[in-house]
Formats: structure tokens, sequence, C-alpha cells
């Protein structure tokens, strides 16, 4: 897939002090959220694309959802992103929603 090899690349230029380990697993979940049919870890487990066995995908996952390291680094990986989806415009796009 193209689209996770560009992230891949993305976040590891946009952020170089993100664990390689934990890139790589994030990656194999965003992966396996595209081809799969539901978000659970058992789900996205069962569509990581590898080898291993399926008791040991879904234990990289469920390691991957309580890791503490990749919660403190959300918020960059937020910004990357962000930055790299905005950065095309001339000036910042903001859309508001009302509600009655």
């Amino acid at each position: 897939m193209s689209i996770i090899i560009t992230l891949h690349t993305l976040l590891k230029q946009s952020l170089p002090d993100l664990h390689a380990a934990r890139l790589n697993a994030l990656m194999a979940a965003v992966g396996a959220g595209l081809t799969g049919a539901s978000v659970s870890i058992t789900a996205l487990g069962r569509a990581v694309s590898g080898c291993a066995y399926l008791k040991h995908k879904i234990k990289r996952l469920d390691r991957l959802v309580g890791n503490r390291h990749l919660k403190s680094d959300r918020l960059a990986l937020y910004g990357a992103m962000t930055r790299f989806l905005l950065k095309s415009l001339p000036l910042p796009l903001i859309i508001l929603t009302g509600r009655r």
C-alpha cells in the first residue's frame, strides 16, 4: 500500500525521535484498519499482514494500544499529519458547524 509507505516516510522524517518499532506497529495497525471491516483490537490483529501467528498479531496491537509512550507522542503525530495536509493551503482552513 503506497499510502502506508507515504505516511511512514512522512512521520519518520517529521518525528525522528519517534521509536522505530512503535512507528512500525502503528503503520501495521493503520494498514490493518484500511483493509479490515472493523477496528477492534482482535479484528485489526486478524487483518495485519505478515506470517506471524494470529495470537502474536493481536498481542502486538494490544501492546500498541496500551503503550504510554504512544499516548504521549500523539499530539506530535497529529501535528505532523496536520502540517502535511494543510501545507498547500495559502490560508488556514476553518470549518464551523452550528447547532440549534
